[in-house]
């Protein structure tokens, strides 16, 4: 998909320059030095061909973007009085599907806020544009036809392994969400079932800062099993430290508890 789009004209001036968040008069990309919602990024692509973000791309994130029409100033013209011309943003998160959304001309969407990239995945991030008009006329935006390609780091995460040790991915913290992948062997008891059907869960509970307690499931149903679901656990802001334990329990009453020998699994949150 996104080879054949690239395929007829480029325009990509002296190519793609990174720039500050707010460092110029364009009003493309400095209202970017605006604060965004947790876990949402800017980019801005510029009539300079500076292209400007903000902040670290990240896995489970959104990126709203902005694009200066003057980048892809060919096939302009008007039909009863309107814009009869449309440009297309489009990006893909690795070899996932093709995102698109209206970046400039006749917008049915037009006056509404920045169109919205999702980043389901950790890896890379490409963006690519195209403008086209009712008579035919094509034209491409697209950094050569290599696309504008950003990495998208992953989401800070903590691994309890089979092996019984605990490995953090990143930095807990940097991001509002924080996602806990744990094996379910680690606690192989208290696994009865009914009819067939398993009547046991894994929990993980947590506190920030020696506070209130809360848990989550990390296991789900699937089919007649259960298997392991990482869970994602919101971060307030100015926590210092996040405290961890699992729970595993059955409706026959046995409870199992993974708690570093009770000392329950702690980390600095940045």
């Amino acid at each position: 998909m996104k080879r054949a789009l690239v395929s007829m004209v480029f325009l990509a001036a002296c190519g793609p320059q990174e720039a500050q968040v707010g460092s110029s008069q364009d009003p493309v990309g400095a209202s970017l030095a605006a604060p965004l919602a947790a876990s949402e990024f800017g980019i801005a692509f510029r009539s300079d061909w500076n292209i400007v973000r903000n902040g670290i791309f990240t896995e489970g994130g959104t990126i709203r973007v902005q694009y200066d029409a003057a980048r892809l100033p060919g096939c302009r013209g008007e039909q009863n009085g309107k814009p009869a011309w449309s440009i297309t943003g489009y990006a893909q998160v690795n070899d996932g599907p093709v995102q698109s959304f209206e970046a400039g001309g006749f917008s049915p969407s037009s006056g509404t806020s920045a169109p919205v990239v999702q980043l389901p995945a950790a890896g890379k991030v490409a963006f690519w544009f195209n403008v086209t008009n009712v008579w035919g006329c094509s034209e491409w935006d697209s950094n050569f036809g290599h696309n504008f390609v950003y990495e998208v780091a992953p989401q800070p995460r903590i691994v309890f392994d089979a092996a019984w040790s605990e490995t953090v991915v990143g930095t807990p913290g940097s991001n509002p969400t924080l996602v806990v992948d744990y094996d379910l062997s680690r606690l192989p008891d208290c696994r009865a079932t009914y009819s067939g059907l398993p009547t046991w869960e894994i929990l993980v509970w947590w506190r920030f800062d020696g506070g209130a307690t809360q848990y989550t499931p990390v296991t789900v149903a699937h089919g007649s099993e259960r298997v392991a679901a990482p869970a994602r656990i919101a971060i307030p802001t100015g926590a210092k430290e996040i405290e961890l334990w699992f729970k595993s329990s059955d409706r026959g009453g046995c409870v199992q508890y993974d708690s570093d020998f009770g000392s329950n699994y702690r980390w600095h949150v940045n």
